[in-house]
């Protein structure tokens, strides 16, 4: 059976390639003397060639999918070759950098801290990002105003003075049909809140069981009433001012294990979205592998929503050309980021040094 891959080209194109195609140019370079296990990540070794051969942009996600795409084809086309399954020869490109980028020792990018490590607990950025990603998804962007989670804990637990300046005096919630966002409890623990004026209703729902969830929800919308009159007070803003807020509960799944309220907590509010405005009927499972494969499909989606590549921008100054005539790269030999020499600022000892050695960039030294 022929597969049909896309490659993303420049100016959002795309070029459908066969994977017998890519199988053929891979064979056609290795006759030539090139080892297929020699640099396969570096943009100079085989798969780099393959790109050039095949008229694509040279990046590490397509290296990376021509790789997969060539053990594939080469699996189904051996009489004695297991089924892909088994193997895992068909996993996407995606999915193989997600596990490299797993087995890191050091991970500092987000799109890494939803890995499969069920002891690991989701920062509040990367939830963030999830939010987005899924109100982009569920096309809810104009309805729903995701609140910034730090924001939302000023609220409902913060001094006046802190919530007013915090009091978003730019924003007019009246354009808006619900708010949506998270707070984190005690340093430890992260709760959905959800916000509907049309109800007049609050919730602040908490992962776990938790027997004062409509008080605690009660009290959220006492906060609530009590922040925006103080935008009526300090910028004129009466938008749902004059609403009588009340607490509200709704059925969901619980959390199980110690680590998984982000998990749960990204999850109904995806649900949240999807069912918009009725309220939701989250049916989804809390086991550990559950919670393992959520994880994964969060980081797929944070890596495939992501418009920054690596392979052709500077992590110091995000831009593919630094000021000036020349455009000289180093590779951090740790996280694999490339960096612009004139944008790291080193002396010509110094980078004539990083070259010849094993070189760790600010983030990972």
């Amino acid at each position: 059976m022929i597969k049909v891959y896309f490659f993303k080209l420049f100016g959002n194109k795309t070029k459908e390639i066969l994977d017998k195609q890519i199988s053929k140019k891979c064979e056609d370079l290795m006759k030539t003397g090139i080892e297929q296990n020699t640099n396969t990540w570096a943009r100079d070794g085989l798969w780099g060639q393959v790109c050039t051969g095949l008229g694509i942009p040279n990046t590490k996600i397509h290296r990376i999918r021509l790789q997969v795409a060539h053990q594939s084809f080469k699996k189904h086309t051996s009489p004695s070759s297991p089924s892909p399954q088994a193997s895992g020869a068909d996993e996407p490109g995606e999915y193989s950098e997600l596990k490299s980028l797993w087995k890191r020792e050091h991970r500092s990018c987000g799109c890494c801290d939803p890995g499969p490590h069920t002891s690991r607990w989701l920062t509040g950025e990367v939830m963030e990002g999830l939010f987005y990603l899924n109100a982009n998804q569920c096309q809810r962007g104009q309805s729903i105003y995701l609140l910034n989670h730090y924001t939302a804990g000023v609220i409902l637990f913060g001094e006046r003075d802190q919530m007013r300046q915090h009091s978003l005096p730019r924003t007019d919630f009246s354009l808006y049909q619900a708010i949506l966002s998270f707070v984190n409890v005690g340093g430890v623990h992260w709760k959905l809140l959800y916000i509907i004026p049309a109800t007049c209703s609050v919730f602040l729902v908490d992962p776990m069981e938790n027997k004062a969830e409509e008080a605690e929800s009660k009290n959220a919308a006492k906060r609530i009433g009590e922040f925006l009159k103080m935008r009526n007070i300090c910028h004129a803003k009466n938008d749902w001012g004059s609403i009588k807020w009340k607490g509200a509960t709704m059925p969901h799944p619980l959390q199980q294990d110690s680590s998984s309220c982000g998990v749960i907590v990204t999850m109904m509010a995806k649900a949240v979205m999807e069912a918009f405005p009725a309220l939701p009927l989250m049916s989804f499972g809390t086991s550990k592998k559950e919670m393992a494969n959520a994880r994964t499909k969060f980081a797929l989606g944070l890596l495939s929503g992501s418009v920054f590549d690596m392979d052709n921008h500077c992590a110091m100054c995000s831009a593919s050309k630094p000021p000036g005539s020349t455009t000289d790269w180093i590779m951090c030999d740790t996280c694999q980021r490339w960096y612009h020499e004139q944008c790291l600022g080193m002396n010509k000892d110094q980078l004539l040094q990083a070259r010849a050695s094993k070189w760790d960039c600010v983030l990972c030294n």
